[in-house]
């Protein structure tokens, strides 16, 4: 099993499982928060995840690895954001064998992404952030 690095070209994925978009989530200092919703750790809760599916994806013999920021936060229903990458890690863990699984967050000018992918594949989870 090997884990490489993503090339630059991550917004563009081969194919698209899920694009889930959450409105009112703001990334921390960009914008004015439009909701009261606590600001919650992304990187928190996909660790959280992981934990929950690490026997899954041992019997799978996959690897599930956070690549999001530490410092990523969002203004956001805590419970909305772990059903949603909790859906996009199962179906990732489930549909793929000897893989290695990366969540990460990726940006540009106008997108901001959360990713559920293996490398092997290049089946691409995601949701939009806005």
């Amino acid at each position: 099993m090997s884990c490489h690095s993503l090339n630059a070209d991550l917004l563009r994925p081969p194919v698209v499982l899920h694009l889930l978009k959450l409105k009112c989530m703001n990334i921390e200092g960009t914008v004015q928060p439009l909701n009261s919703e606590p600001l919650v750790s992304v990187h928190q809760i996909v660790s959280k995840l992981i934990a929950s599916l690490q026997p899954l994806a041992v019997k799978r013999n996959n690897i599930l690895l956070n690549d999001i920021p530490r410092d990523l936060s969002v203004n956001a229903d805590q419970h909305k954001i772990a059903y949603v990458l909790s859906e996009m890690m199962h179906t990732a863990v489930n549909s793929t064998e000897n893989e290695c699984i990366h969540i990460e967050a990726v940006f540009d000018n106008e997108h901001r992404v959360l990713r559920v992918t293996d490398l092997h594949t290049q089946v691409y989870h995601t949701m939009e952030i806005c």
